[in-house]
């Protein structure tokens, strides 16, 4: 089965461009939802009865934070930052991969979109009509990316094929020596 391909991304912006500004938007999120994730783990193990406390008395936070234990909790936050570091990793192995046009650089950030899509189809099962539309939504968003960043791997390895070729037929031309 062939994975389609696109020339354009959204239609109108190069290809290396939307994928440069896809890497830099996850290297942004995950900057920023590994600090607030950091700064909630640290207030889960050293100060956890104050942050249930700050809360919202009536907020569905609270009453998660305060129906489960501290540990659980702690659990959860890690695994997340484990998921954001994943992230960040694999979007600045897509900003490089811009720049050093090495193909196999792509594949951890299509690991990522592909588990990032069978997860938002998999929100389905909690089944109300807002999470099957927000989870649709999500769902279309990651299939693009997916698609883009294929195409993209696929214009990296063309272009690496033909560098190879080129490289190829300048040392396999005979040295000739030309007399006065």
């Amino acid at each position: 089965m062939r994975i389609p391909t696109v020339e354009k991304f959204l239609c109108c912006i190069k290809l290396e461009l939307g994928a440069l500004i896809i890497g830099w938007f996850k290297l942004l999120e995950s900057t920023v939802f590994l600090i607030g994730l950091t700064v909630m783990l640290g207030w889960s193990i050293f100060a956890y009865s104050h942050m249930v406390n700050l809360l919202p008395a009536e907020s569905y936070l609270s009453d998660l934070m305060k129906g489960y234990s501290p540990i659980m909790v702690k659990f959860v936050i890690l695994i997340a930052i484990v998921y954001f570091g994943i992230v960040f990793y694999s979007a600045k192995r897509l900003v490089e991969c811009l720049k050093s046009r090495n193909p196999q650089d792509t594949v951890p950030f299509i690991i990522l979109t592909v588990f990032d899509f069978v997860f938002s189809i998999l929100t389905v099962l909690h089944f109300t009509w807002i999470a099957l539309i927000q989870s649709l939504i999500r769902a279309i968003f990651y299939g693009y990316v997916f698609i883009c960043i294929i195409s993209i791997k696929q214009q990296l390895t063309q272009e690496a094929r033909r560098s190879q070729q080129r490289n190829s037929q300048y040392q396999s031309a005979p040295l000739t020596s030309y007399k006065l």
